[in-house]
């Protein structure tokens, strides 16, 4: 009997355990549907939205003229400064041209021997023309004197054809030597009218180097760079100096392979020069690299797309060498619904988001438009003025109870 009592309270107490469980359980399940989350929401706004892209780049001139040193020696005479305004003929620098001047003398001298040569030789042709004509004529009326006689019956046929034999000769030497006297300027048909041709080729090339150890503006503009000074010498290549026109502006950046994706020629470029500068500077983009180029760096590969840009308006404040900041509008709409970037989530290629209606979390699914860093347009599956939860952490989920914190207006 007494075995059957322990056994009872035994039983009793299980059942006890039990229900304490399910009675703890309850509970902490009732709580966790109850709790109520406090969360940040943005109202969603309609605005201007401009999606940008953002590049660092450098004002150059559109025009800029780079000089370089044709012929190697020493720069004798500097006559201008960076910052001076030339015009076309103006001479910027002269290099020493003693050796440059010798040579041109050289060489006149050699074209002046090959050409009395050419000269002397086409006299002796002359005189050898001259001759030949007069033989020629000679054995013309000869061939027609006898043939005459032949047709009278006073000589031969063979004296005839004798006297035609000479004259056809006669006429070949004669062609020949016409021939000779055209050929005889001919670089490929006369060793004399080669050297001819080849002196002048050597003057041509003396006068051009001559030429080339004055540098002389073809243009109107100003002088920018000048690294080199009076008695430094240079080598073929050297750079000179740098010229062009301050005032036609042109900006060279680089973007992301990913950004230059967005770029088309003719989107409008907001500039800024300085920090905290309040100046407008307008500019077009002009030209987007057909080709990407990468560059080894210590964080990995850069892959970057260089682009052009021209400067529009305002660019009185800039001069060739300032960086920049660019904003390039890749895509603009006048009336676009916004919510915080940060608003949007993904989950298996669907974008969701939450929406506080009643004090409660309510998930939504819509489809993004443009963006830019701060706020991303929404397309369909939300309503201007309905609150949205930024920064949902992964306690939210739909139904949840939800406190705001703070409602922002999206500017």
């Amino acid at each position: 009997m007494e075995k059957v009592k322990r056994k009872k309270k035994v039983i009793a107490a299980g059942i006890l355990a039990v229900l304490l469980m399910l009675t703890v359980g309850f509970k902490m399940y009732a709580g966790t549907k109850g709790q109520t989350v406090t969360v940040s929401t943005e109202k969603a706004k309609v605005q201007q939205l401009k999606k940008l892209v953002y590049a660092t780049g450098r004002i150059e001139t559109k025009d800029k003229v780079r000089f370089y040193a044709k012929v190697a020696g020493v720069v004798e005479e500097v006559l201008v400064s960076p910052g001076d305004v030339v015009g076309p003929g103006k001479i910027l620098l002269r290099m020493d041209d003693d050796e440059l001047n010798r040579q041109v003398t050289e060489a006149e001298a050699g074209l002046a021997m090959a050409e009395a040569s050419l000269a002397e030789e086409e006299m002796s042709i002359d005189s050898r023309l001259r001759l030949k004509k007069i033989a020629l004529e000679e054995a013309e009326r000869n061939y027609l004197r006898k043939k005459q006689l032949h047709d009278q019956g006073v000589i031969s046929a063979q004296d005839m054809e004798e006297a035609q034999s000479s004259f056809a000769g006669l006429q070949l030497e004669y062609q020949q030597a016409k021939i000779e006297k055209d050929n005889l300027r001919s670089e490929k048909n006369s060793s004399t009218g080669a050297r001819v041709i080849q002196a002048k080729t050597a003057l041509a090339a003396a006068q051009e180097k001559l030429a080339a150890a004055t540098v002389t503006s073809k243009s109107d503009g100003t002088v920018f760079t000048l690294p080199v000074e009076e008695g430094q010498f240079v080598s073929v290549g050297t750079p000179l100096l740098t010229a062009g026109d301050p005032d036609s502006l042109l900006v060279k950046a680089a973007v992301t392979e990913a950004d230059s994706r967005d770029l088309i020629p003719g989107q409008m470029v907001t500039l800024q020069y300085g920090a905290g500068s309040h100046d407008e500077i307008s500019g077009k983009l002009t030209q987007v690299a057909p080709v990407a180029t990468s560059e080894n760096t210590s964080r990995g590969t850069d892959i970057t797309v260089d682009i052009e840009v021209e400067i529009t308006a305002g660019g009185e404040v800039l001069r060739p060498g300032n960086t920049v900041d660019l904003s390039i509008t890749t895509a603009q709409k006048e009336d676009a619904l916004v919510v915080p970037y940060e608003a949007v989530i993904n989950r298996e290629n669907q974008d969701y988001l939450y929406v506080v209606i009643e004090g409660k979390a309510q998930e939504r699914k819509v489809q993004k438009g443009i963006s830019n860093d701060m706020v991303v347009e929404i397309t369909s599956g939300l309503e201007e003025g309905e609150e949205v939860i930024v920064n949902p952490d992964d306690k939210v989920e739909d139904g949840l109870m939800v406190q705001v914190q703070q409602v922002k207006e999206n500017d």
